[in-house]
C-alpha cells in the first residue's frame, strides 16, 4: 500500500519476501555493510526491490512487518527510513494477573 504524505516521500507497508527456508529474497549487504538491499511484499502482494543507504537495523531479520519511507527511481524503491514491527516477546500464555 502506498501512502503519499507529500510529493517527495512515499510510505510502503509490507513484509519481507521470504522463501520456504525463511530466507529473505534479494538481501544483499554492501561490502562495507553501510548499505543493503532486499525484496519486500507490499500490502497489495507486489514484490518491491528496496535499497537502504544505511546499515541494517537491529532486529531487521526478525521483523513481522516493515514500513519503508522514501521514493521510487526507475529500478527500485530508495528508502530514507525503515520502521520495523518485531514479534512480541509476550504472548497470552505469559500474562499472569
Amino acid at each position: 500500500m502506498y501512502n503519499i504524505g507529500n510529493s517527495s516521500k512515499i510510505h510502503v507497508v509490507g513484509q519481507l519476501n521470504k522463501n520456504e527456508n525463511n530466507e529473505i529474497q534479494g538481501l544483499m549487504n554492501s561490502k562495507n555493510k553501510l548499505s543493503f538491499s532486499f525484496d519486500m511484499i507490499d500490502e497489495n502482494g507486489k514484490i518491491e526491490s528496496v535499497f537502504y543507504g544505511e546499515p541494517m537495523p537491529p532486529d531487521f531479520l526478525l521483523s513481522e512487518q516493515i514500513v519503508v519511507i522514501g521514493s521510487y527511481n526507475e529500478e527500485r524503491f530508495i528508502a530514507n527510513e525503515i520502521l520495523l514491527k518485531c514479534p512480541s516477546k509476550y504472548t497470552e500464555n505469559n500474562i499472569k494477573l
